[in-house]
């Protein structure tokens, strides 16, 4: 695999995340799996999680936010849900 299909599997994560995350993570994925060949299905299934959940908290959706907006927001869309 190459480094852009390591950045492929990120886009789970938000974009301030992978600007921010995303060279270090594909140098990690590619340190680990290049002899392999392939990123197996369960770090797959692991990156898809953590980032929809960093999306999540990102979004105020889930997790703790300093502006009080956002968490104004993801309150009301908690209640809704409920």
């Amino acid at each position: 695999m190459t480094v852009e299909d390591y950045d492929e599997l990120m886009h789970w994560y938000p974009p301030q995340w992978r600007e921010r995350y995303g060279d270090e993570m594909a140098a990690l994925l590619e340190d680990t799996y290049a002899t392999a060949g392939e990123v197996p299905l369960r770090q797959r299934v692991s990156l898809a999680r953590s980032g929809l959940g960093e999306r999540a908290r990102s979004a105020g959706i889930m997790g703790w936010t300093q502006d009080p907006d956002v968490r104004v927001n993801s309150g009301w869309f908690l209640v809704l849900c409920a």
